[in-house]
């Protein structure tokens, strides 16, 4: 069976951090963290590998010359949301305006039609992947499993995260914050543990969580907010670049999820 491998970015402002909303940072676009999507376009170009670009449209105004070069180096754009909105607050119609109104921005911003759609913080419900469907789109990138694989879910493929158990707690062996919050060396083992037993893998991530340099927090930063901002960050890309070599000495064959799904 062949081995399928899928890296991922969130395209979104450091401000849309979920856990920065309600607070009182000040925005400074010095900060906004466009400028990592070319680091990661660089990573690929070097591994010679496509990946799949999960749009904010808000953000698209500050982030849209990376973006073109990415569609020009043949990787994909699909949607992430509109402005990061809390999706589980959000009713059937509104979600349907909204879709509607991002598609038409992709079409005349970067004429890209979108097929795949990623929920902010993973949150959904399922009349909402029926709103997915009726616009046109094929697959959701937005649920965990255990043993990932492609399967079909409300008439959309399902493009699963990868989860495991630790200390009895659910945690993400995909990317994101888990990836930079655990120590190095125990996350990578437990990525090559998966990836060698396994014909599946994605990895996903955010633009500031390879920002080398400091980023501002709100007055009232606690600890633990000051760890999932700060901690990881410096040393994310080369991780990255490291499970990338782990796939491919396990012979997993890079795509965008699009083409996998032709």
């Amino acid at each position: 069976m062949k081995k399928q491998a899928f890296m991922t970015m969130d395209v979104e402002s450091y401000y849309d951090t979920t856990s920065l909303q309600n607070t009182d940072i000040v925005v400074d676009d010095k900060f906004n963290c466009a400028d990592q999507i070319d680091r990661f376009l660089d990573l690929l170009e070097k591994e010679n590998i496509k990946a799949t670009f999960f749009v904010t449209i808000s953000f698209l105004p500050k982030c849209k010359d990376f973006l073109l070069k990415a569609i020009k180096q043949g990787h994909e754009i699909a949607l992430h949301c509109y402005e990061h909105e809390v999706i589980k607050d959000i009713s059937k119609k509104d979600f349907d305006l909204l879709i509607k109104k991002s598609k038409e921005i992709l079409k005349e911003e970067l004429d890209v039609e979108p097929i795949g759609y990623r929920f902010p913080c993973f949150e959904y419900r399922d009349e909402l992947l029926k709103v997915l469907k009726e616009n046109g789109f094929i697959y959701n990138s937005s649920s965990s499993m255990k043993d990932g694989e492609i399967y079909q879910l409300n008439g959309l493929y399902e493009v699963p995260l990868i989860k495991k158990y630790f200390l009895g707690k659910k945690i993400l062996i995909s990317g994101g914050g888990y990836g930079r919050g655990f120590p190095r060396h125990k996350y990578l083992s437990w990525v090559k543990k998966y990836i060698s037993s396994h014909n599946y893998y994605i990895f996903y991530f955010h633009p500031f969580e390879i920002y080398e340099g400091e980023l501002p927090l709100p007055s009232n930063a606690n600890k633990r907010l000051k760890y999932f901002i700060n901690h990881g960050r410096k040393d994310y890309l080369d991780k990255i670049k490291k499970i990338i070599h782990f796939l491919k000495e396990n012979d997993y064959e890079f795509s965008t999820i699009k083409d996998a799904l032709k």
